[in-house]
This record gives structure tokens, sequence and C-alpha cells, in this order.
């Protein structure tokens, strides 16, 4: 999990809505995103409760297990408690919070507004679609101008931390286009299949081991299915460029005018020549043959004058009719 962490450790998602133990605690895993897009779990923490106090050690013992290393951006829900820790803990590091736990909590807290028309689609708009600054203050604005929702004091909070939630003040800081702290969610259902609610923790840790090696093996087959793949197009782009070559080198080339057999070659790109050379301009495929037929037409046009000359008028006339 360390060196899954040095390699991918620049956005963790941390979530800590998942309670599964006879204890009651608080399972708060710290998962990224490797090469294949998928899952890779850094670790996991219990707590007892959700205080800054708590959050902190928790920070400190995972960031002292992983070398000292900070990630450049840390994902998770709205609270208090923990985003105090994480500016103390992770002072250079991007907080951003979970989309989706806001639209969550919007019902709880603005259901009046949810429920009028149009207001969930405006509201979505700004969560998630904004991508400049002016489309942003733009939506919001007309987003509390339309609902009369300017006053609401659940809105207002919101606005205030608009750069932890809003894409447009994310541009610069790593976060795989991720939103959401569901990447952490997806990765409870793999522990939970097998862990009971009167687990203790010494059962947790067998069935988390077990996890792990499942999510090993699964990126070695993927692993591996690459480097088949790549080996597989290799192969097909190598046979492509021959093929091409010899289609290229058949139109454009006779065996008389290319010692390179079919093999397409481009020499003096800028139309330079070397010294002592000549410049001859390579014929076309059309002056070819134009040049053919004329050298036919005049061939035969010899050919009758050296007839007319030798036979007579009438067996002229009758030879030409017949060619």
């Amino acid at each position: 999990m360390k060196e899954d962490y040095c390699l991918f450790g620049d956005l963790i998602v941390h979530d800590t809505t998942y309670r599964t133990n006879k204890y009651e605690m608080i399972c708060g895993p710290f998962v990224g995103v490797n090469n294949h897009t998928h899952n890779c779990m850094f670790g996991c923490g219990f707590l007892l409760n959700e205080r800054i106090e708590s959050f902190e050690w928790l920070f400190h013992t995972f960031l002292e297990a992983m070398g000292g290393l900070h990630p450049k951006t840390i994902m998770t829900d709205k609270s208090f408690a923990m985003s105090s820790a994480i500016s103390s803990v992770f002072p250079n590091s991007k907080h951003r919070l979970c989309v989706w736990h806001i639209s969550e909590n919007s019902k709880k807290h603005i259901r009046d507004l949810r429920n009028q028309d149009g207001f969930l689609d405006l509201f979505d708009h700004v969560l998630k679609l904004c991508h400049i600054i002016p489309e942003f203050d733009y939506y919001w604005n007309r987003l509390v101008t339309e609902y009369s929702c300017m006053n609401n004091d659940w809105l207002k909070k919101l606005y205030n931390l608009r750069e932890k939630w809003c894409p447009t003040f994310s541009k610069d800081f790593f976060s795989v286009g991720i939103l959401s702290s569901q990447r952490s969610e997806s990765t409870n259902p793999a522990l939970s299949r097998k862990v009971s609610a009167t687990a203790t923790l010494c059962d947790f840790y067998h069935f988390f081991c077990e996890t792990m090696q499942r999510k090993v093996h699964k990126v070695l087959s993927s692993s591996d299915s690459n480097e088949v793949a790549r080996a597989l197009c290799e192969e097909a782009f190598n046979k492509l460029k021959v093929d091409v070559e010899a289609h290229v080198g058949s139109i454009y080339f006779s065996d008389t005018d290319s010692p390179h057999n079919g093999e397409v070659q481009i020499s003096n790109p800028k139309g330079s020549r070397n010294k002592g050379e000549r410049n001859v301009r390579r014929k076309s495929v059309r002056e070819k043959k134009t040049n053919q037929a004329r050298g036919r037409k005049q061939a035969i046009h010899r050919s009758a004058s050296t007839c007319s000359a030798e036979l007579p008028s009438s067996m002229v006339c009758s030879s030409l009719l017949d060619t």
C-alpha cells in the first residue's frame, strides 16, 4: 500500500460514513486511483469519535506510515472537525468537498426549494458543470434571484466554501476529474461483504488483508492484459506500415524507377539538391500514361507513312481501314 501511495498518492479520498464492528467504531479508509482507473487502498483507520484531535491523530499516523509524503489533493465530506484537522496536518494540500454529500445534505436543509420546478437542474449545474468563474457567478446569482433564497443560511455557508467544491476553483489541483468521495464509498461494500456487525478488530484485519490480496491480483491481471494489448498493437502497426509502403510503392514507383522495392522514403524534404545532383522532376502516373499513349499514336503514324510510300494507293487505303 505504501508503494501504491508513492505512485498514485497525489489524490486521497477519505470518507468516515462507514461503521462496521461490534464496537461501533468509525472506519475511515484512504483511497486513491491507480493508472488503470481502479481504486487502490492506501490505508484504513478506526476512530471512536469525530473530534478534531481524533482526526489529527489519524492523519498524523497515516502521514508517518507513508514516509511523510503529503498528498496534493484530499477529498472528504463536509465536516468542520475534519476540515480543521486537514488544515493543521496537510497545510499545503488542496481540500475538496464531495458534491454528492452536498447534494444529499441539501435534501435536509433546502427541501422546499428542491421541490420547486427547475431548481434541481440549476443547482446541479452550479455544483458540477461550471468551469469558469464568470459562469459560476452568473448561475449562482440566477439561482438565488429566481428562487428568492439569497438569505438562506445554508446556501450562504455553501457559497462561502465554493472554492472547496466548485470545479472552476480547482483547475490548478490534481483531482483525476473526481467530484465526490464515492470512490471511497465503493470500497466499503468490498469489506462489508464478509464483515458482520459483531466482528472484532482482529476479524476486520483478517478480512481487510484478503480484500487487499484480491485487489492486487486484479491490478496484476490488468497489467498483464495491457502488456498483451500493447504487443498486439505494435504488431498490427508494423504490419500496417509494411502494407501501406507496398501499396504506395506500387502506385508511385516502378521497378526501374526506385531501388527501394516499395519502401517509402523521403529525401531532401526542403526540395534542396546536394552538390553535383541534377534537378530531375519525377513524372506522375497521369503523365506516364499520356506519354505512352502519345508514343503508340506516333508509332502508328510512322508505320502508315512507311506503308504508303511502298504500296499502291488501293492497298494503303485497305490497310488503314483495317487498323
